[in-house]
């Protein structure tokens, strides 16, 4: 196995040494980059981890994260920072999902994953959704005002920076600060996490979901979108 110098697998990431068509997505390394239709375009995003909350999802079921953020936009359009009902949750899960071919979103189904809800934000409570953003725990970062939200990615320092055509940029979190109502945290394009800004302020929204470990690979790390036997 291998890093290039931005800390990204290779080839080498399949167990053979070289790509092999028809290899499950479970077979390959966290950190790989992967390529997914998304509105008739491959886009690459990494497997970020294996068996993402097994104690929510069962065994078996890996997260991926765009590498790039697919844009700026708002959390929320108030001064609000309840996640469940945010902008930026509403908008993963209806026009961003509908940029995914209708099979992928067929295997992709809906994931389990620890959230602050807005009726008692000094705890952490479960929801599912079939996208939505990291949290401020998984991307390897912590702080005073932010609940632990599940736990830090094996590639969370990869993530910690965002990018948008070629340049670093900020990324949105789905954590709210706990000692207010309208701030959110994000990390700058540094990859320091910051909550100066309200959530109807912009930032880069960064897509994550989870896809089934049978599901297959080509020889380019394409998705085919099968699933093994």
């Amino acid at each position: 196995f291998s890093y290039s110098e931005e800390g990204v697998w290779g080839q080498g990431a399949f167990a053979s040494g070289s790509p092999i068509a028809g290899t499950p997505l479970g077979e390959i390394a966290e950190g790989t980059l992967i390529k997914i239709q998304e509105n008739g375009a491959p886009v690459e995003f990494y497997l970020a981890k294996h068996n993402y909350e097994p104690d929510l999802n069962g065994q078996g079921r890996e997260l991926l994260v765009r590498k790039d953020v697919y844009d700026q936009r708002v959390w929320a359009t108030t001064y609000s920072s309840t996640w469940e009902n945010s902008d930026i949750l509403s908008w993963l899960n209806s026009t961003y999902k509908s940029l995914l071919d209708a099979d992928l979103q067929e295997v992709m189904g809906i994931t389990a994953y620890q959230y602050t809800p807005s009726d008692d934000r000094n705890t952490v409570a479960t929801r599912s959704d079939a996208v939505f953003l990291l949290s401020l725990t998984e991307l390897g970062k912590s702080a005073t005002h932010a609940n632990k939200e599940g736990t830090a990615l094996p590639i969370a320092s990869t993530l910690q920076i965002a990018y948008q055509g070629g340049s670093a940029t900020t990324q949105w979190t789905r954590s709210p600060i706990t000692g207010g109502t309208g701030n959110v945290w994000w990390l700058n394009s540094n990859g320091n996490s910051s909550s100066d800004y309200y959530a109807n302020n912009t930032r880069g929204s960064r897509p994550c979901f989870t896809l089934p470990a049978t599901v297959l690979l080509d020889s380019d790390l394409n998705l085919i979108e099968e699933v093994s036997a």
